[in-house]
């Protein structure tokens, strides 16, 4: 079953890591829902929260694409994971 792109656009949103970015379109033709973080402390923290949701858990067992953004950089995990 796939995952709630709204629902996890929820999640993120009530996170205190992150700041939701929404659909992403990254390097080699990555698509995908994506967050931005601060620093890397705050992807291992928000990645610890997601695996406390049963309905997110899957994607803190899923890599990622990340991608710099000047002093910041962001997470997307792939649209194929979402229903959309």
């Amino acid at each position: 079953m796939r995952l709630s792109h709204r629902y996890f656009k929820n999640f993120s949103e009530k996170s205190e890591f992150v700041d939701w970015l929404g659909l992403y379109e990254g390097r080699a033709y990555h698509k995908g829902f994506a967050v931005s973080f601060d620093n890397e402390e705050a992807f291992f923290k928000f990645r610890d929260a997601l695996k406390k949701d049963p309905k997110l858990a899957v994607l803190a067992d899923t890599t990622p694409h990340r991608d710099q953004l000047g002093y910041s950089f962001l997470a997307s995990w792939e649209r194929r994971l979402f229903q959309v």
